[in-house]
């Protein structure tokens, strides 16, 4: 299983941005089995409930859907 822990700034620059949906797509790609990544993506545009946001968020959104995975808490924590 592969276990990764992630803190992205709210003033987190597109470049980083980029970056961020690069790992998430590689370490998808590249790593057979389990994969969980918890943490603070500060993406707080983002309707759960109907995986819609803003610009960022959207390209947030696909980079989760292409790579098949989840968001399981849908509520501000």
């Amino acid at each position: 299983m592969i276990a990764g822990n992630v803190y992205c700034s709210p003033n987190s620059s597109c470049d980083n941005d980029l970056k961020l949906r690069d790992i998430i797509s590689y370490i998808y790609n590249k790593f057979r089995g389990h994969k969980q990544i918890d943490g603070d993506f500060n993406y707080g545009n983002i309707d759960w409930k109907s995986w819609a946001g803003g610009n960022d968020e959207t390209k947030f959104l696909s980079c989760l859907r292409n790579n098949f995975l989840l968001q399981h808490v849908t509520e501000t924590t």
